[in-house]
């Protein structure tokens, strides 16, 4: 009876993640600066989509977010453009994500969970967490982020086994040239080299593994930057089109400990928003609550999480891991875009395996509480419920 349903559950999983390929979508715009790169351009200047968040400099328009996602696509937006289509993200996302489950998977399984926890811990991160919108959204930054969370497990998981350091390197490389901010995971690797008990010598060879791949790749976009901006060190934030709200806050600094208080409000506090009958009274309707788009608290969208205060992170690496978190989370706190059209905080998936990661290393036993496994049916139910709560307002 169980594996009957856990089957009709990884069938019904598999349902949801693939749904966004029928469901049109706007804002392709990997799909189109891979089309830009196929006839040897780097702006979007010929291309249709959304105005706001594209930079314009020169007369030219660029997109500020990082270019990998654009190149691992161009393969198939080139074979999509000979037979006179255009290639979408939606096309590809769902493998993403479903290459993230069995990361997920594949790691409790290292870590000596049953086949049963492995499969809660994974739709634990895929639906009990900010990632659940991610899974279906297949707009441009969303689409980064997949691709980042996906690379960011595949490091972990590299790390659990071969621990191939020139491996993590690489894919720490690819994380840079997607999400610049979530590169900076790559120090928990860094420091447990240091900490490592390996010989002077085999400390500079992994050293010199992580290091290599990021160090090039950095040249290469710093050229990109370049050739776009005049400055190798500007991405286009700072010529983003965007409306007047956003646009206020970036004029005190697009990093700036002002915008601290936000960013830590819509990460820790944002609760639920009430649905009114109307505009004067405080009676609410069907589904009664639903979520902000700026944001949601992460210990709404995850309330399993609060069992890490339980935790003594007495093992180095845990403590390592900590670190690392909260070096990823300065400058995302200090950003003032917040990360509005978003279910939950989306900037946090970049420190959210990590995180995750301690949880499911030094959960106390190998065996995952009844307790445990109801919070995340629970956490997995009510992302839905505010989810599909949108539908009915």
């Amino acid at each position: 009876m169980r594996k009957i349903l856990l089957t009709i559950i990884v069938v019904f999983y598999t349902a949801f993640v693939l749904s966004p390929v029928v469901i049109p979508y706007g804002d392709q715009h990997f799909s189109y600066l891979s089309l830009s790169f196929l006839k040897g351009r780097l702006d979007l200047n010929e291309y249709p989509f959304i105005w706001n968040d594209v930079a314009v400099y020169n007369g030219n328009k660029y997109l500020p977010l990082g270019p990998f996602p654009a190149v691992l696509i161009t393969p198939l937006v080139f074979i999509w453009r000979v037979f006179g289509g255009v290639f979408l993200h939606r096309y590809i996302q769902w493998i993403f994500v479903l290459g993230v489950f069995l990361l997920l998977y594949k790691i409790s399984r290292h870590l000596k969970y049953s086949v049963r926890d492995s499969f809660f811990w994974a739709f634990a991160f895929n639906l009990g967490s900010v990632f659940v919108f991610t899974s279906i959204n297949g707009w441009s930054w969303h689409f980064a982020h997949a691709i980042t969370v996906l690379l960011i497990f595949c490091s972990i998981y590299e790390f659990l086994t071969r621990k191939r350091y020139f491996l993590i390197g690489i894919l720490y490389a690819m994380i840079l040239a997607t999400r610049a901010t979530a590169v900076i995971g790559i120090v928990y690797y860094l420091l447990e080299v240091i900490f490592s008990k390996e010989t002077v010598k085999k400390k500079t060879k992994n050293f010199t593994g992580l290091f290599a791949p990021i160090l090039v790749v950095g040249v290469l976009l710093m050229l990109y930057n370049f050739f776009r901006f005049g400055n190798i060190f500007e991405q286009g934030y700072r010529y983003q089109q965007i409306y007047s709200g956003l646009g206020k806050a970036r004029d005190l600094g697009l990093f700036n400990f002002v915008h601290v208080p936000g960013n830590l409000y819509y990460l820790f506090l944002a609760s639920p928003t009430q649905v009114f009958m109307d505009g004067l009274s405080k009676t609410l309707k069907f589904p009664f609550i639903t979520y902000d788009v700026w944001g949601l608290g992460i210990f709404y969208t995850s309330p399993y999480l609060l069992t890490l205060f339980t935790y003594k992170f007495r093992e180095r690496s845990s403590r390592l891991l900590l670190f690392t978190t909260l070096l990823v989370l300065a400058p995302i706190i200090m950003y003032y875009g917040i990360g509005i059209n978003q279910f939950g905080y989306r900037y946090a998936l970049d420190f959210m395996p990590y995180v995750f990661f301690i949880l499911m290393k030094d959960y106390k036993r190998r065996i995952l509480s009844f307790v445990f496994r109801a919070v995340v049916v629970f956490s997995v139910l009510f992302n839905f419920y505010l989810l599909f709560s949108k539908i009915f307002i």
